[in-house]
Parts: structure tokens; sequence; C-alpha cells
């Protein structure tokens, strides 16, 4: 019987090693994790009622790492827990929670979520814990979805509210007045998956919690805070950066773990010569097919919306052909209806399906019960991600597999053949700028909105006054002195806050608006607005002629009002797309800091798209092209340079050997920044400021900068590495698209090798 049970234990990877060798491309890498025992530390020092409640569940004792959390909050100290997925970092919250409330039934609680699908999930949870206490403990959501009915009294009698970054922003802090019960009262602030917030998002959070803190200081209260993370390299500096408050950190992981394995598949070659793998898509619908139809339960984990519909059609037909019920998997990603991806978590969690495709909406921690396999579409664009992604099979006690299926990108193909960058290397930092001058002044505004500002008085620990003065002098505020105190009040009657979208770094934005035809002649034109796009991005995608693309429609730009953002476009069958063509230069405008030929200040990215190409969807085929004359566009962010060899400027190849390393950096750099190729900008130039010789600018494409520039000045000597080891791994005589690039006709003929030389030069400093 033990045997029988053993094997059972084993079949899934067992399934998953033949299936891969029949697909016939490469496993180019297994790698094992032993089972991990749980390490237990006695209840902390909590309320009796608490502590009887916990042991009525079968909780008599915690992990290490929830007892220290607990008693660290209880004790009032702000907390940082980073601990892998599925750990229990949510009792290392809702003890101390509920022991203040237990102690003192006017105690209250705010919990931040960056998704409404975690905050119903956790909300769940909570309830069944508050039942056994048989206390009155009141918890809510309070959510764009919460009717307008039942807002009073979750304000004025919840003990807990669960809420989202966005509606503590534009709904709880704007009206602040109508809080004071809950507000003065505020013990605790939860803020979970605090990784998700990085970047732009990341850079208003900061500023959000400014605002609070501002709020809760008008009140009297002093809330703690409890921070929970997925691994990431810097969770302490990131969460203090997010609060403004010391905070403590736990690493160390008490929770048990099942024994794992992670295997990493890459496609067969199409044609081996020219370096064409078969459809990485087709593999992972084949694999998810056998899984689901061998009842093993499965996640498949994909980069967009689009891939979702793709795969899970693809599975359904596979499902179908082996007469496999086709329901027994679904797709889960935003965009679906929130009662349709509650019944999928619940069935998730029942059993009742076998298989879900989704974005990385499901990475995070929203329990959906126990899964035994995890398929990865391609590398989900960082460390940390993967971890999660990964980490959503295996909750429980069964040895789970993950399965990485490569795609055709560089970065696949590079982790293909580098594999213990995924194992060994350290988790990405993540990387926010609170400071960045079009998120923070924005914020400034609200907060004024929200209580007036007194002259010398700080802003998340910024001076503040020239900011102030200006809105003064431009109306926006009303500036008052009385005896020795200068105030400054907001002068209107607007929200700011309506007009600001956390996930931007700016508002500016193009009204994207549909002219209907017509057929009777003298009737009125009639338009309707059916999308918007950031100012930043519309220099590229909008001008006469530019075909966009909108829920699978083709639209022809008509015409563009550069002065009032407007773009009116009109419904076309074709099946052609557009290209841009732009030139563009950068100018560093301050050095904040370099070493030899590397370094990172503030900058100035000039576009200027001129020409368009038009092609052919399916075959890419080039139909025709034109011109664009449109403004250029000043973007003020921040870039990192790397000055190539003097050498360089002088050679023939000197331009082509340029381009290869820009190629490999903006194929690299996501690996270390812990963020998306198009949230970086790569040019190279001649140096303006050092005689001539050529330069590569790497560049954030937020305005003001997110940390990117910084970050590759810290790493760049890693980022240059891994270069060279891609180089060196890359099966290609002399150069492909993985690599450097396709090569010209006319190519130099060692130009690989003569890249990698010039690479070791740059890190040599010469």
């Amino acid at each position: 019987m033990i045997l029988d049970l053993l094997k059972k234990k084993n079949k899934p990877s067992d399934i998953i090693k033949t299936k891969l060798k029949q697909m016939g491309g490469e496993i180019t890498y297994t790698y094992s994790t032993k089972t991990k025992p749980a390490e237990n530390d006695k209840l902390p020092n909590i309320e009796t009622k608490l502590k009887n409640t916990l042991k009525s569940l079968g909780i008599k004792e915690l992990y290490t790492h929830q007892t220290k959390a607990a008693n660290y909050a209880i004790s009032g100290k702000n907390i940082i827990i980073a601990t892998p997925t599925a750990s229990g970092k949510t009792l290392c919250y809702n003890i101390p929670t509920l022991n203040s409330i237990i102690k003192d039934s006017n105690a209250k609680a705010l919990y931040l979520f960056p998704t409404k699908a975690l905050a119903q999930d956790q909300l769940k949870e909570l309830q069944t814990l508050i039942n056994e206490t048989n206390e009155e403990i009141t918890v809510n959501t309070y959510d764009g979805d919460t009717p307008k009915d039942k807002r009073y009294y979750i304000r004025e009698k919840t003990n807990i509210i669960i809420t989202n970054p966005d509606m503590l922003h534009a709904a709880i802090l704007p009206c602040h007045d109508k809080w004071v019960k809950f507000i003065s009262n505020l013990q605790y602030i939860v803020i979970d998956e605090l990784h998700s917030y990085k970047g732009t998002f990341g850079s208003h959070m900061a500023n959000l919690l400014a605002r609070l803190d501002r709020i809760c200081a008008l009140y009297g209260a002093h809330p703690t805070y409890i921070c929970a993370s997925a691994t990431i390299a810097n969770p302490k500096e990131h969460a203090e950066a997010l609060t403004g408050k010391e905070m403590l950190l736990i690493t160390e992981n008490g929770a048990p773990s099942p024994e794992k394995e992670l295997i990493i598949y890459n496609p067969p070659y199409i044609i081996k010569k020219a370096n064409i793998r078969k459809s990485s898509a087709l593999e992972v619908a084949e694999l998810a097919t056998e899984t689901i139809s061998q009842n093993i339960s499965t996640i498949i984990f994909t980069t967009s919306r689009k891939n979702v519909e793709t795969l899970l059609k693809l599975i359904k037909e596979k499902l179908i052909t082996r007469g496999e019920n086709p329901k027994k998997v679904t797709g889960y990603r935003a965009g679906y209806l929130i009662n349709e991806r509650r019944q999928i978590e619940q069935k998730l969690k029942n059993g009742e399906i076998t298989g879900v495709v989704s974005t990385n909406a499901l990475e995070l921690g929203i329990d959906i019960g126990a899964l035994e396999i995890a398929i990865l579409h391609g590398y989900p664009g960082s460390i940390a991600s993967t971890q999660q992604q990964i980490g959503r099979a295996g909750r429980r006690d069964t040895k789970t597999t993950a399965v990485i299926i490569a795609s055709a990108t560089p970065i696949d193909q590079y982790l293909a053949h580098n594999p213990t960058h995924l194992t060994s290397a350290p988790s990405e930092t993540a990387r926010i700028n609170p400071t960045n001058p079009y998120i923070m002044v924005k914020h400034i505004k609200c907060a004024i909105k929200e209580k007036p500002f007194i002259k010398g008085e700080k802003f998340a620990n910024n001076n503040i006054t020239q900011i102030l003065e200006y809105y003064a002098l431009n109306n926006i505020v009303k500036k008052e002195t009385t005896g020795d105190t200068t105030t400054y009040k907001w002068n209107g009657t607007t929200y700011p806050a309506s007009e600001i979208s956390l996930r931007n770094a700016t508002d500016a934005t193009y009204t994207i608006q549909q002219r209907e035809q017509t057929e009777k002649i003298g009737q009125n034109i009639k338009t309707k607005i059916i999308g918007t796009v950031d100012k930043h991005y519309a220099h590229t995608m909008l001008y006469p002629n530019a075909i966009y693309t909108h829920m699978g429609k083709n639209y022809i730009v008509t015409q563009l009002d550069t002065e009032h953002k407007k773009c009116t476009v009109t419904e076309t069958t074709t099946r052609q797309y557009t290209e841009t063509i732009s030139s563009s230069s950068v100018t560093i405008t301050k050095e904040i800091e370099k070493s030899q030929n590397i370094g990172w200040g503030k900058s100035i990215i000039t576009t200027t798209p001129f020409m368009y190409i038009t092609k052919e969807i399916n075959t890419h085929k080039k139909t025709g092209q034109g011109k664009i004359q449109t403004p250029k566009e000043e973007t003020k962010t921040t870039s990192a340079w790397i000055i190539l060899p003097e050498e360089i400027i002088n050679r023939r190849d000197g331009i082509e050997t340029a381009d290869a390393i820009k190629s490999l950096l903006q194929n690299i750099i996501p690996l270390y920044l812990m963020c998306d190729t198009k949230d970086i900008e790569i040019h190279e130039e001649t140096e303006k400021l050092t005689n001539g010789r050529f330069a590569i600018y790497i560049s954030d494409t937020i305005p003001g900068g997110i940390g990117l520039a910084e970050g590759t000045y810290q790493s760049c000597n890693k980022i240059l590495k891994s270069c060279m080891e891609l180089l060196k791994t890359c099966k290609c005589q002399n150069g492909c698209p993985l690599c450097i690039g396709a090569p010209e006709a006319d190519s130099t003929p060692n130009m690989k090798m003569q890249t990698y030389k010039t690479i070791k030069q740059i890190i040599e400093g010469k």
C-alpha cells in the first residue's frame, strides 16, 4: 500500500517528463528541492479568547515567523514579512488585528490589497476566524462595488475595512471628515502583496500613504504598519520607501514546503540553421491537454489576455479531439465579469475544474486550492513573478512540478541556456521614485484639499515650500497669514483626486473618438469615444493614416488635434497594420553619478516620428509607406549611459557594434530591473560630452523616471557579463535575432566575436 501511494505521489512528474520527451523538444534544466518540515513556535502573547479560538480551529502553535511577526506587531513595531508563497502570511496580520479588537471593541484596522479579488478572498478567510471568536467583530470590503446605502454603516460600525489603493485615494481620503470615528481609532494598517507596488503604481502608493499619514495625525491616530511581500531583493528598503516608516524585517520561513521540481523545456527546431522553433503556445497546449486529461490539477500562466484566449481555445479543441470534456479547463483574466471570476475561483477550490489558463491575475495570493502542476508559457518578466507563479502549485503536502516552456523571445532563449539564473540569482529589486515630479505634485494638491498646509510643513519628509508658493502664485491655493503662521488652503470646489490615475505618471491623454459612417447627405456626423492613449505613446500610435486596433477591430486615423488632444478614427476592414519610424536623441541635463565610462542622470528624450510603413497582418509584407507630420515629443526622465571604447568610432563596423550591444541590452536588462521591455528605451548616438565617442543610453520611458536608469547603473557590470554569457551560449554563427539581431547581408563576418570583445573592454574601463 505504501508503494502504491508513492507511485501515485510521483505520477504527475512522470507523466510530464514522458510527455515532454514525446513532444521532441529539449529539457534544458531540471531542478529539485526536498521536502522542508515545519518549524513551530508557541502561540504569541494574545488575549485568552483569541488563543482559545485558534486552538478550536486546530491551531495550537504557529510557524516561527508567524509568532515573531505577531509579537512584534502587538508591541507596536512596524514590520515587513517577506516569505515564500503559501507560508501563512495572513495569520501574521489577522492575529494582531483581532487581538486589538478583542481588547478594545472600538479598535479599527485598514487592509489594503492591490485587487478586488484578493480583498474578497481575504474577507472570507477573516470572517471564518471571526465567527469562531463569538465576538461582535465586523469586517467589510469597501470598494467601487459597495452599494451607496451601505457605505454609512460600514464607515460607522466596521472594525476591519478591506479596500484597495484606488478607493483610499478617490473615496476615503478626500472625504475623511466622514471617517473620523474609523480613522481616530485606527490601530493597524495592513499592506499585502507589497512587491506589486513598484514602478509608477508604487511611486503613487508612497505619496498616497503620506497623505493617509497626515490624516491619521489630524485625528490623533498613530497606527502600526504590517506589510507582507513575496521574495524581492529589498523588502525592508522597499517597505520603508513606501510607508515612510522604519521597519523590522522578517524573512525566516517556518512553514513546511513539499518536494518541488522545476523543468525548463525548449520547443524543437523547425529550421535549426535559422534558429526557428515550434510555437511555444502549441507546446503549452499539448502539455496542458495531457495533464488535464489525466485529471492532474493544472494552472497555466501566460503573459497577455490575448494569449489566455488563444491557449484556452487550443486546449479545449484538443480535449474534444481526445473525447474529454472541454469544460474541465477555463480562462481567468482581467476583463471577465466579477461574478464569473468568483465562480471560477470557487470551482478551482472545489476541484470542479481541472485546469485554468491565467494571466498574472492569479499570481497573487488568491486561495484556489491545491494544484499539482504549474505550466509557465514563457518567462513572466521577473524572478519574483516566476517564484510566485511556480508557488501557485504545491500549496498542500504533495509533490509538485512546474514547467517553463520557453518562447522564441531572446530572454526566454537566454534562460533556457542559462537556467541557473532562475534558481541561483537573487530576486530583483523593487524600484519606486516617490519624488517623481509628475507624481508627487499631484498628490500635494490632493493633500492640500484634504488638510491645509502650514508653511514649513513637510510632505513625506520633503520640503515643499517652493511648490506651495508656485500654487499660490497661480491661484491654485489660497495663501493666508495670521501672525507668524502662513497657511496654504485649497482654492476651489473641485476634487484633485478625481484627476489622478494611480497607474500613470501623467494624466495627459488623447481621447480617441470614432466617426460613424452616414449614408444620407447632410446628416449630422456622429462620434463616440472608444478609448484613450497616454500622451507619451500617442505620437507613435496616432497620426493621419495610422491603423489603430481596439477590441479586435481596426480603425484608421482620419484626424489628429494635438491642441485639444483628440483623435478621430473610422472603422476599417483592412487586414493591415502600421509601424512607426522615429528619430530620437538623448540629452543629459544633469549628471548624478558616474564611474569610468558608465553613469546616470536626468535627461530629455526628443522623439520625432517621420515615417510609417504599412504591412499585411498575416505575412508582415510591406504594402506601403507615408510621411508623418506631427510635433516632436520631449520627455523629461532619467537615463543611464555606457560610453563605448574610443576605437569604435573609427572602425568601419563601429555603428554595427553599437547596434549589437543595444540589442543585447534590450534583452538582458529586464532580467535585472523587475521591469518590462517597454519600460525602457535604448538609444545609441555620438556622446556629446566625451569627444565624439559612441554612447548607449538606457532611459526610463516614464516621465520623471521611476528608478530604472539608476538600477541599470548599479547593476551595469552584471548586465554586461550576462550579455557576454548570452553571446557564448547562443548557437548561431555570427548573430541572430536571439542575441545581436539578424545580420545584414554585408554584415562584418566576425561581428558576434567583435561584440563580445567590445563588451569586455567596457567592463575593463577602456
